[in-house]
């Protein structure tokens, strides 16, 4: 490459050594970005990544919450091992760069740190598209298994009921997505951009000018680029959620014992509510 050939005539083999060395960093710094996004989203999302995933022989249902438990720190944990690798990184580059600078004329300064921006927006956009497929495929099976989930058990196997004791009947598309549980997150039609705008600047407060300014255009970045995730409801059941919340008649509850969804006329609640409060006077 010219720019290359042209630093070794000026300054000597070291420093196009420490320009490689920069521009590997610059491209572990965008693979590691993405790599938080992803966990981020994982955990978001309530999804194991294959890698964390655990196994044991037993059986029970509290065997089962322990190792969801597990899989949830081991995935908290993984973000702050990432987030550290990320700080460990800026401060390698930020060595390289002040090396550099000594060394570069201002000429090839400006040529170089626009070279290395570039070769790291690759590598972004490259390790971007691959992580995306993961979440989606992640995402996909996830949404199969609670599906599968909503099917009516036999047995001692337990059910997800949803009982309406309201005097308006339910569409097939609210029953079914009240069959999903209470606990079933739905994700967003769109992005949470204020949220984002908002943490960002509650982060910049406590950095350096120069740190604030650099975050708020490496998340602006992220932002211009960034995808709602994939739905994991029809637009039926969108819609009727849409229904259930707009409805100020109705009240969708979770029952006293067992893991039913109760859909009952608010009038009716606050007669019960009142009626206890009578009670225990």
């Amino acid at each position: 490459m010219k720019l290359f050939s042209e630093v070794r005539q000026v300054c000597g083999q070291t420093t196009v050594k420490k320009i490689r060395e920069l521009e590997s960093q610059q491209k572990k710094l965008a693979r590691h970005r993405n790599h938080l996004v992803y966990n981020l989203r994982c955990k978001d999302e309530s999804i194991t990544p294959p890698s964390l995933r655990l196994k044991t022989g037993i059986r029970t249902r509290n065997a089962k919450d322990i190792i969801h438990k597990a899989e949830k720190a081991l995935v908290r944990e993984r973000i702050r091992v990432v987030n550290n690798k990320i700080l460990n990184i800026k401060e390698k580059q930020q060595r390289i760069s002040e090396e550099l600078e000594a060394e570069l004329p201002e000429n090839l300064q400006e040529a170089v740190r626009l070279h290395v921006i570039k070769s790291g927006e690759r590598e972004f956009q490259v390790t971007r598209s691959r992580h995306l497929g993961k979440f989606e495929r992640l995402q996909q099976a996830n949404l199969q298994q609670q599906q599968a989930s909503d099917i009516d058990l036999s047995g001692t196997q337990l059910k997800k009921w949803v009982v309406n004791i309201s005097g308006k009947s339910l569409s097939d598309s609210q029953t079914k997505v009240l069959q999903k549980g209470l606990n079933f997150a739905v994700t967003p039609d769109k992005l949470p951009v204020e949220d984002f705008v908002v943490a960002t600047e509650s982060a910049c407060a406590g950095l350096p000018l120069s740190s604030a300014e650099q975050l708020r255009s490496e998340v602006a970045g992220i932002l211009k680029t960034a995808k709602p995730p994939k739905n994991n409801i029809t637009k039926q059941e969108r819609d009727a959620l849409k229904e259930l919340r707009k409805d100020k008649d109705l009240l969708v509850l979770p029952a006293d014992k067992g893991k039913a969804t109760v859909v009952m006329d608010k009038s009716d609640y606050e007669k019960k509510r009142l009626s206890t409060s009578y009670r225990e006077d």
